[in-house]
């Protein structure tokens, strides 16, 4: 039975293993509606993050056409600003490619669209 899966993000320590667990659901044909970062995990999504693990965030997305969210409150308290914030607040944008910015109506979608919701936090 294919699920599809909603997954939360709310470390950049549990990052690892979210992706880790989204890469095992696609071999095992399951789908993510989305992924959300929230709190202090969507550094994950900041442009000049260092991790190995942004760029494997990247090519999964682009490979998998799927939202990679982060939580919009979050992101402007830990300074990852898009392109119209960045104008905002006359700021550099700090954004990572493939990510967007949106509030927790986003969350709030997927939880009502797929099938199972799993957290990662540490």
């Amino acid at each position: 039975m294919k699920l599809q899966y909603a997954i939360l993000v709310t470390s950049s320590q549990a990052a690892q293993t979210a992706y880790d667990f989204a890469q095992a659901l696609n071999e095992a044909g399951h789908s993510i509606y989305r992924v959300f970062f929230l709190g202090e995990g969507v550094t994950m999504g900041h442009r000049e993050n260092t991790s190995a693990l942004l760029p494997q965030w990247q090519a999964f997305q682009q490979q998998q056409s799927l939202d990679l969210v982060l939580c919009s409150s979050s992101a402007n308290k830990f300074g990852v600003r898009d392109q119209r914030e960045a104008k905002r607040q006359n700021l550099p944008e700090t954004l990572a490619d493939t990510f967007c910015i949106s509030g927790l109506g986003q969350w709030l979608d997927a939880c009502e669209n797929a099938d199972r919701i799993i957290r990662f936090d540490v």
